[in-house]
């Protein structure tokens, strides 16, 4: 397993240059059999030391690592050995078969794996991985696994607070204007619709959260009934980052639909393309909101539906 990372932290002066995922940086080679190594010392086209093979990590070992690395490899590749046909030979791969979405723009570049995001000198968050597709409008998303090895669920969601903290701290950027540190590491300074909302300095990256049902021992860690109860807690743990927003002492405000109308232009198929969901906010006053949005091609931009909403403003 091949991890390129670079400390993120920004370009201001007095700090380490910007991550760039498959770019300059750090980089460590871990859970490679002797054939990994000599492909890996192929592919960098270099003569350093590859090191051994990572204490625990294996066909049996570091069963979080290799999770994380199919959920890429499926991203880049755009396939998946889950649902595909069985394996006839036990010497070969495990058979793959094509998702419908087809791969990510951006190749294996695009993803970066364990790279450290300092929130104070005790405290850093360790992302599983960071993707960054700017043709999708995703200028870096967060993915944090959860296999089920932290029981209480309230730990996962702590993930959240952390990266809250890391999100809302600011530095000074090239110009000497303060900003946050997400908007200086990952060059989102001069996009002043991020992810498509505004304004830009109260927009926060995703963070995708993957559960997967885990083992213990031979046997699954979760049953399906089970995991989906686990999302539904994660979901409700980790409310106060997404259910409203808060407006001072005015309290907390949420949103109910007084109208919506959708129109379905193009029919979407096993076998279409990525698609990608646009939404903006065309009017926002004291009791009502209207928002319009639109579902398109990710690679050609071709129309698939669009709609309109109306909605009332509730202040709690």
């Amino acid at each position: 397993m091949l991890q390129r990372f670079s400390e993120a932290t920004p370009r201001s002066t007095g700090y380490r240059r910007r991550p760039v995922p498959g770019g300059p940086g750090a980089e460590k080679i871990v859970g490679l059999t002797a054939a990994g190594l000599i492909a890996a010392a192929e592919a960098l086209g270099d003569d350093r030391e590859m090191g051994g093979h990572a204490r625990g990590a294996g066909r049996t070992g570091a069963p979080h690592a290799m999770l994380v690395n199919e959920i890429v490899v499926n991203a880049v590749t755009g396939t998946t050995t889950h649902d595909a046909p069985p394996r006839t030979d036990p010497r070969q791969a495990p058979p793959r078969r094509t998702l419908p979405c087809g791969p990510l723009p951006g190749g294996l570049d695009a993803w970066a794996t364990e790279a450290p995001h300092t929130i104070t000198g005790k405290h850093t968050i360790i992302p599983d991985a960071v993707l960054r597709a700017p043709e999708l409008g995703i200028p870096v998303l967060f993915l944090e696994l959860d296999r089920g090895t932290m029981t209480d669920i309230a730990d996962v969601a702590a993930k959240l607070n952390n990266y809250k903290r890391w999100f809302d701290k600011t530095v000074k950027d090239t110009d000497g204007y303060d900003r946050t540190i997400f908007e200086v590491t990952y060059g989102t300074t001069h996009d002043r619709r991020p992810y498509g909302y505004y304004p830009a300095y109260m927009v926060r990256p995703p963070v995708a959260f993957v559960l997967d049902p885990g083992t213990r021992g031979s046997r699954p860690r979760f049953t399906p009934d089970a995991l989906r109860r686990r999302m539904k807690a994660l979901r409700d743990a980790t409310s106060d980052h997404w259910a409203g927003m808060r407006h001072g002492d005015e309290g907390v405000t949420y949103y109910t639909t007084v109208q919506l109308g959708v129109h379905m232009i193009r029919t979407v198929l096993p076998d279409t393309p990525a698609l990608r969901c646009e939404g903006r906010a065309l009017h926002v006053g004291r009791t009502t909101a209207t928002a319009e949005a639109r579902v398109v091609g990710a690679h050609d931009g071709r129309l698939y539906a669009h709609g309109t909403t109306t909605c009332a403003i509730l202040r709690g």
